[in-house]
């Protein structure tokens, strides 16, 4: 009975990888909540050497993640390319949101020129997620939480 409680719960935990993502006008963005207790997110975020805090007001603080590198196994050739997208904080009491948006990555080709892919042709088929791509979503997902997590940044300055 353990071991089936273990299956399903390891299972279950795979298949919930990916739900950060969601699409909204054709568009894939990732989104999670974190409780913390600290005050200054945006100074903890903008430590991480590829992400910078481009606007603020209030609580909501909005910046740009660039010339970043992320790799998995089993993902799609592209993944290996360097990745930059905008994203949104919003603070309230304990705890912030963070939302990503405009998701890119970049190749240089032969003859030195910088080409753009938008993942959303391959990640999504008639405005839903494609399954096929689900290793790589898990991929993006674990890096997101782990950038946008305050303990991750403290080990990137470290």
């Amino acid at each position: 009975m353990r071991i089936l409680f273990l299956f399903i719960f390891f299972t279950a935990a795979g298949f919930a990888q990916t739900s950060n993502f969601f699409v909204k006008q054709n568009s894939l963005i990732w989104e999670n909540v974190f409780i913390t207790d600290k005050k200054d997110i945006a100074a903890l975020i903008q430590k991480h050497p590829r992400l910078s805090v481009t606007a603020s007001e209030g609580g909501t603080y909005k910046g740009h993640g660039s010339e970043v590198k992320h790799t998995c196994p089993d993902t799609s050739p592209f993944m290996e390319k360097e990745l930059s997208f905008d994203f949104e904080i919003v603070i309230s009491e304990g705890k912030y949101r963070v939302s990503i948006t405009n998701i890119k990555y970049t190749s240089n080709s032969k003859k030195g020129a910088k080409a753009i892919i938008k993942p959303e042709s391959m990640w999504l088929a008639n405005g839903q997620i494609n399954k096929n791509y689900n290793n790589d979503l898990a991929c993006l997902n674990s890096y997101f939480n782990r950038i946008f997590t305050m303990a991750s940044v403290y080990k990137n300055k470290s």
